[in-house]
Order: structure tokens, then sequence, then C-alpha cells
């Protein structure tokens, strides 16, 4: 029988943004550094800017992992970041919003798929939204993709070839996406807000203005600036619309062991339904 990991000094836990007063933008491992009875000291595992914090005990005691997954497999590293990953000939671009047993609950346009974590890149949330709805279909490799990921964000951030950077969904996609393949900028999806894990209701081009105006070397202009709020996915549109819990979208899996039907029609993949076998439970 196998023991649970239980929490102690020199142990690790995995956090979510809103255990920390959102101090961090999105979850991650942490070890236990000192643990008193109401409180746990915890030091973050490989951020770019360390956190160094108290937080309530019981929320710790909650959210213990074992030192195998915080420091060598990392099953939920991704959790809340926009990522990508490729099936049945063909790209996908999505947000990871959970995980079941050692499978990535992988929230596409409009279904939620099970994906092995290892199968998984991480990419800009701006260019997961951009491609969300685009069919990358093969003969596009891996390299091709991650070539069009860069010029994208390229486009937004600092422009390309003399020309500025820009927040026209038609000139970042310029020759990378056939225009009937393009975004409406005044389109809508849903996304959990990775520092609040609440789900937020956003226009396509309030994510791209939020790149721009945040990250983009080209001066914004000021009603620019004050209209993109405090996130990629907080759109002062729908500031009210956030909600706590995400719909659960039923989970079909989404890897290299679906059968050659499968593999061959991805509306079948998508549609079937998942027999218990397929889909590990814990």
């Amino acid at each position: 029988m196998v023991r649970r990991a239980s929490l102690r000094v020199d142990g690790y836990v995995f956090l979510l943004p809103e255990q920390v007063d959102g101090i961090t933008e999105y979850p991650f491992y942490a070890k236990v550094m000192a643990l008193s009875s109401e409180s746990a000291t915890i030091r973050s595992i490989d951020l770019d800017d360390p956190v160094n914090c108290d937080i309530d005990v019981a929320a710790a005691r909650s959210a213990v992992v074992t030192k195998v997954e915080a420091t060598r497999t990392r099953l939920r590293k991704l959790l809340r970041q926009a990522a990508w990953t490729e099936s049945a000939a063909r790209f996908w671009h999505g947000q990871v919003v959970g995980i079941e047993g050692r499978l990535a609950r992988l929230q596409l346009e409009d279904r939620v798929v099970l994906v092995e974590p290892a199968r998984l890149t991480p990419v800009a949330p701006v260019v997961a939204i951009l491609l969300l709805r685009v069919p990358l279909h093969a003969p596009m490799s891996r390299d091709g993709l991650l070539e069009m990921q860069a010029t994208i964000l390229g486009r937004i951030l600092d422009g390309s070839a003399g020309s500025p950077a820009s927040n026209a969904i038609p000139t970042l996609l310029e020759g990378l996406v056939e225009p009937s393949d393009m975004p409406d900028g005044q389109s809508t999806y849903q996304w959990i807000d990775p520092r609040s894990g609440q789900t937020r209701t956003f226009r396509v081009q309030h994510a791209v203005d939020y790149a721009f105006v945040m990250d983009g070397s080209q001066p914004a202009p000021s009603a620019l600036r004050l209209s993109v709020g405090s996130s990629f996915c907080s759109d002062p549109r729908f500031i009210n619309n956030a909600s706590a819990v995400r719909h659960r979208d039923t989970s079909i899996p989404l890897s290299p062991t679906a059968s050659i039907d499968q593999a061959s029609n991805i509306v079948s993949l998508f549609a079937q339904e998942v027999d218990e076998r397929s889909v590990p439970v814990q």
C-alpha cells in the first residue's frame, strides 16, 4: 500500500495563486521550511521571482505532494497555462485546466481532452488564443509551428521587417493563416484566470490589446492603455461575469493510444463516448 505524503518540514506542496494572496501568476511547487500549529512557511521551487511566505496550515496540508512529483515529474507544472499538443495530424491549442490521474485536462475551444503532460508545450496565452480555432493540419512540422508562434508574438511585441508592433489581428496573422480562418476580434472565449481561479469571459481583441500594451515596444494610445484592465483574460466589458467554477466538459483521451479510426477523423475522436478503461480515475 502506497503511503500518502504528509505535511512536514522539508516536505513539498503544490499551491494555487489564490492560496498566497495572488502574489504569483500561476500555480507553483514549494518546499515547507517551517511549521507551527497555525501556519506553514514555504519557499517556491524554480520560480524566476522566488516566493517565501506563510500560509494557513490547513491549506498547506491539503496541498501536500510527494518529493518525486515536486522535484522530478512535476505533473501539475502547466496547470492554468496556455499550451499546445499534437494529435491526429493536427496541432491543438488550449489551456491546461486540471489533472485526472496522470493525464492533463486541456480545454480546447469547446471541450476538454485528456493529454499526457509530456506531450504539452507551453505557449504565450495571446498566441494560443489567436490560434485556438485555426485548423493547423499536417504537413506543418513542429518546427514550423514554433516559428509561426514566434512570428505572431514578435509582431505583437516588436514588429517585423521594418513594420512596427501591431494589435491588428489581420496584420499579426498575415501570411500565416488563411483570411477565412482568422479569428474575429470581437468573438469571445472563456479562460480560467491563472491568478484567481475564476472563469473569465473576454474578447480576442482584448487579449491582443493587453499583450500589445503591457509587453510591446510600440507606445500605445492612452485610451487603449486605460482600457486593457489587469489581465489578458480580464476584459472590462465582462468583468462582472467571473465565476469561481469552470463548467466541466466531457473529457476525451487525446493521446498516441487513440485508434487508427479515431486518428483519421478528429470529429469522431471528440464525439465518441469515453469508456471507463480509457480514462484513469483517482
